[in-house]
Formats: C-alpha cells, structure tokens, sequence
C-alpha cells in the first residue's frame, strides 16, 4: 500500500489497497464519507493528546485501486498530519483470514505522518 499526495497538494490518495478489502468496502451500504472509519487524517498534535484528536472532515472518493480523500479545508504548508488506515494487511496467510473473529479490518493501525 502506498500512501501518497497529488500534485496540488489537495489531495491524500491511498493506492495498492488489496482488492479484496476494495472490493468490500464498494459493496458497503456504509455512505462513501463514513469511509473515515477506515482511512483517517488528523492534525498532527502532541502525542499526548493525539488520541483526542479528531479527523478532519472531507469528501473520500473509492477508486480502481485506492481511496482518495480531499479535506473540507486546503491542508496547510508546514503542516504535519498523520493518516490512520484500519486495514488487514493484504499479505497475511488466507488461513488467517478465515479464521474465526478475524475481519477486513485489522485492530492494528498503519500509520504515516505526511508534511506540507
């Protein structure tokens, strides 16, 4: 999985996503903004507080191979923010997958910290 910014700035895109996992999260009677359960982006703050930290609000959008997610307000230059994903890894055995509790999504966070 990668986690990269378009061009402008405007825009985080998560790509590589296992199809699978993509697969589901279209079938989802879930709304495309509720996509944040998944794929969060957060102002970066003191790791003390961090987990009071909300998400910013935005519009995601599913692709072919990715998610991308465009926020409400333009991220700021010199800005650190920290992009969480909820994702199984897609590498992990197919009989870890069917284990029994085991879901799409995974309780262990990926998480990457992007500068502006």
């Amino acid at each position: 999985m990668k986690i990269e910014i378009n061009q402008d700035s405007s825009v985080i895109e998560v790509k590589g996503i296992d199809t699978f996992i993509l697969n589901e999260l279209k079938s989802d009677s879930l709304s495309k903004e509720n996509l944040s359960t998944n794929f969060s982006v957060f102002n970066k703050v003191d790791e003390d507080v961090q987990d009071l930290e909300r998400p910013l609000r935005g519009r995601y959008q599913l692709t072919e191979n990715g998610i991308l997610f465009k926020p409400e307000a333009p991220f700021k230059k010199k800005k650190t923010y920290l992009i969480e994903l909820y994702f199984q890894n897609p590498n992990t055995d197919i009989t870890q997958k069917l284990k029994t509790g085991n879901s799409l999504f995974s309780h262990e966070i990926i998480r990457k910290e992007i500068q502006f």
